[in-house]
């Protein structure tokens, strides 16, 4: 295969890196989800980078709902719920409740610095931050480009979804597309939620005079809490109630 095979590869598809070190001791005995967990919030931690999302020790978190993470790992929210425990008993991973209609926020750490024991219980409090406590400020031109990835990678995701339930053709190098996602990024929208706007509003507008106004800076516009709160029209969830009545679930 040639060097502009992967070059195309590379710049189609996103990529997550597992750290070499989670096979190592004392973590080679995580499950294959927690490990797969850690790489997931890992990859989303460059999103908060980006946002300069911090707490006010400067510490920085990441949403990752429990919805998403079963759509990512395919599997149920009892062994999301599991998972999130591993990763917390080997002293990796934090979490904090922000009220009941707010996302919690996750923080990740890195792997124990010095001689690290066999055991993985109770050792969250030896664990070092992998990040530093104060955010610094970007200034390179390398770390300027890879904001501008990290978002363009964000966008892809985004638009790919919405492309393909709404049979549209979106691009994600949109200077207008990667702004208004961004901005709602910023005030802690997960993308389980722009998925779940472009399910309801697809199912809404498809079909009728509104079906135009399935882009974009409509859906993920100022708007975007009301289309969030919206209920799937009523066809929609006949449809998908005679589907699971058929598949006898």
């Amino acid at each position: 295969m040639t060097e502009t095979f992967f070059k195309k590869e590379v710049e189609k598809y996103q990529y997550i890196q597992i750290p070499k070190w989670l096979f190592q001791e004392p973590y080679k005995n995580l499950s294959s989800n927690a490990k797969l967990m850690y790489a997931m919030l890992f990859n989303r931690l460059s999103l908060s980078l980006d946002n300069a999302w911090h707490d006010t020790k400067g510490q920085i978190f990441m949403y990752f709902t429990n919805g998403e993470f079963c759509k990512e790992l395919g599997c149920s929210e009892n062994t999301v719920t599991k998972t999130k425990k591993e990763l917390k008993d080997a002293g990796l991973l934090h979490e904090e409740r922000q009220g009941l209609t707010k996302p919690n926020r996750l923080y990740i750490k890195g792997p124990e610095s010095g001689s690290e024991p066999q055991n993985l219980g109770g050792r969250t409090a030896k664990n070092k931050a992998l990040y530093p406590q104060k955010v610094q400020t970007i200034k390179t031109d390398k770390n300027k480009t890879d904001i501008n990835n990290n978002i363009l990678f964000t966008c892809q995701e985004i638009l790919a979804y919405l492309n393909k339930v709404a049979s549209k053709n979106f691009q994600a190098k949109s200077r207008s597309h990667q702004k208004v996602i961004q901005a709602r990024l910023k005030e802690g929208y997960s993308l389980d939620d722009f998925k779940k706007v472009v399910d309801v509003m697809t199912a809404s507008w498809k079909g009728t005079d509104y079906e135009q106004y399935l882009q974009p800076q409509t859906l993920f516009g100022n708007k975007m809490d009301n289309y969030l709160n919206k209920p799937m029209p009523k066809k929609a969830q006949q449809v998908n109630d005679s589907i699971d009545e058929r598949l006898g679930f």
